[in-house]
């Protein structure tokens, strides 16, 4: 009589390496320390220094973009670098804070972008005549020529 499972007396080991489906490696086995860190010599790691993210370069490009003859202290640009974090703390708790108001558990563009009239009224082009932006850079002045009869 033919089973059509082998009964569980008969079935043969497989090697762990053959267990693993095919396109995957087997674990690799856990490696034993070297024989100069057991017998007391440390080798000193250099550590990764964590840097402080910092908008620096972001605020060099743009003076160089508006003024690239113009260079920048180290100061100037460490004042820089916390008037912008202060702008990102303040923006952020305001835009919070209206979320909260509206009862509503994300905060959205239009949070974001109602904070920023609330805290940079002054800087806001819509409420500004068109004469006194500055003019753009494709339109050229006219010249008058005259007239020849």
């Amino acid at each position: 009589m033919k089973f059509l499972f082998p009964p569980a007396e008969e079935k043969e080991k497989k090697p762990d390496a053959e267990k693993a489906p095919a396109g995957k490696k087997p674990k690799a086995e856990k490696r034993l320390p070297l024989k100069e860190a057991a017998s007391g010599e440390k080798k000193k790691k250099k550590k990764a220094k964590k840097g402080s993210e910092t908008y620096k370069i972001y605020i060099f490009k743009v003076l160089k973009q508006v003024h690239p003859d113009i260079e920048i202290s180290s100061k100037v640009m460490s004042i820089m670098n916390s008037f912008i974090n202060d702008l990102f703390e303040e923006l952020a708790e305001d835009s919070s804070r209206l979320a909260r108001y509206n009862k509503k558990p994300t905060i959205t563009s239009r949070e974001i972008q109602t904070s920023v009239h609330l805290i940079l009224p002054v800087l806001d082009p819509f409420h500004y005549p068109r004469s006194l932006m500055a003019p753009k850079a494709d339109k050229k002045p006219t010249e008058k020529k005259p007239v020849t009869e």
